[in-house]
């Protein structure tokens, strides 16, 4: 889910600076969001149904996994970038930015360890989830979870704004 923040605020930028900032942006954005979701899905779908899956095994499968962890590696830096609203490169600097924004990284990392462990505890005995859709129902929840949190612990959605847990306003 994270690789599409960015790629979702760069179509919002485009819209806004065609469109301006209101209602008829919002309309716009929509449907470009479900018209991109329709065309991912109907590729997809097509390369399914003309069976192009088994094209992976002509590849080695050093290669391939090498690929996935490519595209872990990329994963984790856009979900870098997307926490800490930066360009995340792996020197100095950018880790000295992570250590300062400790306590938004250490929300992801909490929630993605729960996830884990909820995945992992409602195994059934053969090694298959229990319930299948934990990970969209969780997913789903983490946004009234965080706010729950806030308000348990009453802290104001204005200093949550402050101290950089949520994405920046876009610009006008």
């Amino acid at each position: 889910m994270v690789e599409n923040i960015p790629f979702y605020h760069a179509l919002a930028n485009v819209v806004i600076d065609e469109q301006g900032y209101g209602i008829d942006a919002l309309g716009t954005l929509f449907f470009i969001f479900g018209i991109s979701s329709l065309l991912v899905g109907a590729v997809f779908y097509t390369l399914g149904k003309l069976e192009y899956g088994s094209v992976v095994y002509y590849f080695p499968s050093h290669v391939l996994v090498g690929c996935i962890g490519g595209i872990g590696v990329f994963i984790i830096v856009t979900a870098m970038e997307v926490t800490l609203d930066m360009t995340f490169s792996f020197d100095a600097q950018s880790f000295a930015t992570l250590v300062s924004h400790l306590p938004q990284v250490s929300l992801v990392i909490l929630f993605e360890a729960t996830l884990r462990i909820l995945e992992y505890v409602t195994l059934d005995s053969t090694g298959r989830p229990r319930f299948p859709l934990l990970s969209p129902v969780y997913f789903c929840l983490l946004t009234p979870l965080f706010y729950l949190g806030l308000w348990i612990l009453d802290i104001p959605i204005l200093k949550a704004e402050e101290e950089g847990f949520f994405f920046p306003w876009v610009r006008k």
